[in-house]
């Protein structure tokens, strides 16, 4: 995926060879900006002069030896005894390599991430690699030095309309409430049927009526709160159009230790696509529970298994919640359950499945065609089943909207447009809202606290974009915030595009930074940074410059991030394009940009915005990017070595990609 860096392959092409030694333009020297961290820099995308300093042989052979010397050692430390590995102890370094040992030109994860996590003056006992010590390990003498790393392939990368296949990425958009009282679309009414008594179980009947204007599709959810907990079952309606009603029951079983929490009756609850409608009570006064014709004995226990979303496409596999009772409402410890689907019209078994536990998921084995397919539970322990319907099809229900009330929300014209590029981006990317076992969230409360914030704890996903114009305040549970700081730290990557300007206290964990607007003109401290041209080429230069940036309050927060494009100068804080340095999140990153995808189509194009989204994605091989040293001073004389190396794949085990290190030497 993607072409070598065509800024390193005009190099070569103008300069002879790789390596050449050049006079550098457009660099600025800025060592003092980031006094008190270990200082990185970008080069430049113009391409440098010949010049002949005296210095240019010496400073040539440096940069090859110490390029050779990175890429083909795993350096080491010197110890009272010997040598071991330098990434166990920083500062004794005495080679500093980035090889895995044993394995040359395979470059070591951690080694990467201790390149830009020290300061710039040595210190003995901070436990990091500090500027002074690489320069020195090095054996550059009285040169400086400049390391970049960044991946030019993946080889497990995908062709076609969706060309990433090797992780799992997440979209929050923005969402508009819609004023209480404006009428919605569509909307359902609920009269609630006479309680069939069965014996052994009783029917709570429901009938949902679609009262409004548009073909739609309902969710109900049936709960019996008993002594030491809730009972509870979903149903869909099939996709009603207006004026069309269906009757769904919910079962439930009598049993002979039958215990409720309080008044004998179901709650039942009801979810348009817009908006919460509100629910009701069954009453089951008068309905004995305990007693009746095959009712279970003590041991038994009760289930439910519901499918996780209303419909599932012809090309998805279906997921199917389930979970164990006792009478009383407390989950069983680890029975043996019993999953079958079979298709509704032949009668035909597409599954069977057989575990253990109080509770979870079941993905189908296969996917299924169009159509209704029943689903049955039962238990080992028990003497009855329960039952539902699984409904395939090839067209979902638009189901973007939120479960609020008094308020109704429609999703932004920008947030369609934006999910809609990683669709065609990343392979299996399910478009369709997270309550629907989707990958989109709302930027809501509910949505984030409870939906995003379970999900990245569960590490379902790789990368996290924050759409244009989203919410950044929606976020404000504690435990969701620290969820996200947890989920950046074990490696996820964070990418936040342009919104309005606001405080962002969600990220406070990570780094305190707040989404500003700026009339300052964008200056670019790195106009050949990577992701400019990898995997494709962007013309950011004809981005729409609206002011949206991005502002660190801290200093020691500013220091942790590459600025790649600023406001004003080369030391302001406020930044259009900023990515956090290997190794300061943990192993994780942070994308900070005032671009908005949405917004680039004009006056440029469809294909830019999708490029623009391409690269943000692509940084999520983040632990492969790597700027480490202090900036180049403009026209400073600059030898350069460049090669390609192989690094692990974050996401594929045992697979490699492809990277290109380059190693500048200047002078003071």
């Amino acid at each position: 995926m993607g072409a070598l860096f065509p800024a390193a392959a005009s190099r070569r092409r103008r300069g002879g060879r790789d390596g050449a030694v050049t006079a550098i333009t457009g660099f600025a020297i800025a060592m003092a900006v980031y006094a008190v961290a270990f200082v990185t820099f970008f080069s430049v995308a113009h391409l440098p002069g010949e010049q002949g300093h005296a210095d240019a042989t010496a400073m040539q052979g440096r940069a090859q030896s110490g390029l050779e010397e990175l890429l083909g050692s795993s350096g080491w430390r010197a110890t009272s005894g010997g040598t071991t590995h330098w990434e166990a102890s920083p500062d004794a370094t005495t080679r500093l390599g980035l090889a895995q040992q044993g394995v040359p030109g395979f470059l070591d994860f951690t080694k990467l991430r201790n390149l830009t996590r020290g300061g710039v003056a040595t210190s003995t006992s901070n436990g990091l690699l500090d500027y002074e010590e690489a320069r020195k390990a090095l054996g550059l003498g009285d040169y400086q030095f400049h390391f970049r790393l960044f991946p030019v392939s993946d080889p497990t990368a995908l062709g076609g309309s969706a060309p990433l296949g090797n992780f799992k990425a997440a979209y929050v958009g923005h969402f508009d409430p819609i004023a209480p009282g404006s009428p919605p679309t569509d909307y359902p009414v609920l009269n609630s049927s006479a309680v069939e008594d069965k014996g052994a179980f009783v029917f709570v009947n429901v009938t949902v009526t679609n009262n409004g204007t548009t073909t739609t599709q309902f969710t109900l959810t049936f709960a019996a709160a008993l002594s030491q907990g809730t009972i509870t079952d979903q149903r869909f309606t099939p996709v009603l159009q207006p004026g069309q009603a269906e009757v769904l029951a919910f079962k439930l079983y009598k049993h002979a230790t039958f215990l409720w929490g309080g008044l004998p009756r179901v709650e039942v609850t009801i979810q348009d696509p817009h908006k919460q409608e509100g629910h009701f009570y069954v009453d089951l006064t008068g309905v004995v529970m305990t007693g009746g014709t095959g009712v279970p004995v003590a041991s038994d226990v009760l289930v439910t298994a519901t499918p996780e979303k209303a419909s599932y496409l012809t090309n998805q596999y279906p997921m199917v919640d389930f979970t164990v009772w006792t009478p009383t409402g407390r989950t069983e410890a680890n029975p043996t359950v019993n999953i079958t689907v079979r298709n509704a019209a032949t009668g035909a078994q597409v599954d069977q499945w057989q575990g253990s536990g109080n509770g979870g998921k079941h993905q189908l084995c296969c996917k299924l065609d169009a159509g209704a397919y029943n689903l049955t539970i039962w238990s080992q322990t028990s003497a009855f089943n329960a039952s539902s319907v699984l409904v395939i099809t090839d067209d979902l229900v638009d189901d973007f909207h939120s479960a609020y009330t008094p308020y109704a929300y429609s999703e932004s014209a920008g947030s369609v447009y934006e999910r809609g590029l990683i669709a065609g981006l990343v392979q299996g990317w399910a478009n369709t809202k997270w309550t629907s076992g989707g990958d989109v969230y709302g930027d809501l409360g509910t949505d984030l606290n409870t939906g995003l914030a379970a999900n990245l704890t569960n590490d379902k996903y790789d990368v996290v974009v924050v759409g244009s114009m989203t919410n950044q305040t929606a976020m404000d549970s504690a435990s969701a915030q620290t969820a996200v700081k947890e989920w950046v730290r074990r490696g996820g990557l964070l990418v936040l595009l342009g919104t309005g300007t606001q405080d962002a206290p969600w990220l406070t964990p990570l780094a305190d930074v707040r989404a500003v607007a700026s009339a300052l003109p964008i200056v670019a401290a790195d106009p050949s940074f990577p992701s400019f041209q990898v995997p494709q080429p962007l013309g950011w230069r004809s981005y729409v410059n609206d002011g949206a940036s991005w502002r660190f309050d801290s200093a020691s927060d500013q220091a942790r991030f590459y600025p790649v494009l600023l406001r004003g100068s080369d030391d302001a804080s406020d930044v259009v394009f900023a990515v956090s340095k290997a190794g300061n999140l943990g192993d994780g990153g942070m994308v900070l940009t005032g671009w908005k995808p949405y917004a680039l189509t004009s006056p440029l194009h469809d294909e830019e915005a999708r490029a623009a989204m391409y690269d943000l994605l692509w940084l999520a091989y983040q632990p492969l990017f790597v700027e480490a040293g202090p900036y180049l001073q403009e026209s400073k004389e600059v030898a350069s070595a460049s090669r390609l190396a192989t690094a692990p794949n974050p996401f594929l085990a045992g697979q490699k990609v492809l990277v290109r290190a380059t190693l500048y030497v200047f002078q003071d």
